[in-house]
């Protein structure tokens, strides 16, 4: 008999507290396009971390309040996307000469999330939701970057991607790409849809029968 604990099932629940957070996230974060539209640098930001404060107090208020439900993953994950969508365009609006010297960093994370997506529809029918460690540092580090790239004044950055201040940024999109490709080995190693998977020795053991 393994001593892995047996992964609990979540409930079918629909409307529960950590859901009603992702939906406010998904209808609040177009605000960021807004801001700027107005050029409010200072008011996106503040924006955005109220957003990515959302996003962390959901998964904890699921876990605190026993309100794991199986469309949970996917509504966070919708969130997310809507977040960062509008996070993206925003700074474009406002950075765009900038953001694109920065064109490898943000093709490679864009690239393997979208091929990560493709290959969890073309195998389970939908797009994962594994919310692995790499994606709780990407959490972070995005956070980091975007603040240091959104208020670092233009001529301390520059045109030409040599500056100190682009780094975080940069960090931040390796290590989503390298979060990307970790979504898509625990694709290629479940057996069938799972959500909330770790790692891709969780998908092994899942796999073998051991969790």
């Amino acid at each position: 008999m393994s001593d892995t604990p047996t992964r609990p099932a979540p409930s079918d629940a629909l409307w529960t507290i950590p859901n009603a957070i992702c939906v406010a996230r998904i209808l609040v974060s177009p605000v960021l396009v807004l801001m700027a539209l107005r050029e409010e640098r200072v008011l996106l930001l503040v924006a955005y971390l109220a957003l990515t404060f959302s996003d962390w107090l959901d998964g904890k208020l699921a876990i605190l309040l026993d309100q794991r439900s199986s469309i949970g993953p996917r509504l966070d994950t919708v969130a997310d996307l809507v977040m960062y969508a509008s996070l993206g365009v925003g700074v474009l609006m406002l950075d765009g000469s900038r953001l694109l010297t920065e064109w490898p960093w943000w093709t490679a994370a864009l690239g393997s999330y979208v091929l990560a997506g493709i290959a969890g529809l073309a195998k389970f029918g939908w797009w994962p939701s594994y919310h692995t460690g790499f994606a709780k540092v990407s959490w972070f580090l995005i956070l980091v970057g975007a603040s240091v790239f959104l208020l670092a004044p233009t001529e301390t950055l520059g045109l030409a991607g040599n500056s100190a201040a682009l780094w975080p940024l940069r960090l931040a999109l390796a290590v989503v790409t390298l979060g990307n490709l970790q979504s898509l080995a625990i694709t290629r190693t479940l057996p069938r849809r799972v959500s909330d998977v770790r790692t891709v020795a969780e998908a092994r053991r899942i796999r073998d029968g051991r969790s």
